[in-house]
């Protein structure tokens, strides 16, 4: 009968072993699983910082360029203002000629 009992103990503990096993088994396929897919994310994230820096350096290139064509309408436009005064005294100028011509 104490036999019997301990075998009986002894296939519990079996059970209960290979169902603490199973469980491990499942543990590590969880891991396995959530280790692949925080790598997917890590890449996914790398990825996305990367065209971050990228659409950053895209967004900097072309506020230097605006910058660059402002500064140049800036230059024009103070030139425009030179050749109108240069032209406005011309005129003055022929008109006087004109005038001291005509008797």
């Amino acid at each position: 009968e104490q036999l019997s009992g301990a075998r009986a103990a002894l296939a519990q503990r079996d059970s209960e072993v290979a169902t603490l096993e199973a469980i491990i088994a499942d543990l590590r396929a969880q891991e396995c699983h959530l280790s692949s897919s925080a790598k997917e994310r890590e890449g996914a994230l790398a990825k996305m910082q990367k065209q971050l820096q990228d659409t950053s350096a895209e967004r900097d290139e072309a506020v230097s360029r605006e910058r660059q064509a402002l500064l140049r309408v800036h230059q024009l436009s103070g030139d425009l203002e030179v050749l109108r005064t240069e032209a406005l005294t011309l005129r003055q100028q022929q008109l006087q000629a004109s005038r001291t011509r005509t008797p």
